[in-house]
């Protein structure tokens, strides 16, 4: 299990498919998750995710605000920090 800290603004993935932009911090086994986008949608990238993550979104990318989360971390697929300048 995933030890208690906070990871900030990332870009994750979880089982099921779903990519959030997101605050993370893991909590008693669950992804507390705030200010939470959900990515329905982003077009193809050299890095793909890595480039989401990084330089934020593009014209053709369907990003939503959703309410924030929480998932248990079992769920939790890779993660990575997204840039705060290019994520308001």
């Amino acid at each position: 299990m995933m030890k208690n800290a906070d990871y900030g603004l990332v870009v994750c993935q979880f089982i099921g498919r779903f990519v959030f932009v997101a605050n993370m911090r893991i909590e008693d086994g669950f992804c507390v998750l705030k200010n939470v986008k959900n990515v329905r949608y982003w077009k193809e990238r050299e890095n793909g995710l890595g480039d989401l993550a990084a330089k934020g979104p593009i014209s053709g990318d369907k990003i939503d605000s959703w309410p924030n989360q929480l998932v248990p971390v079992d769920k939790l697929g890779p993660f990575m920090p997204a840039s705060p300048e290019y994520w308001p």
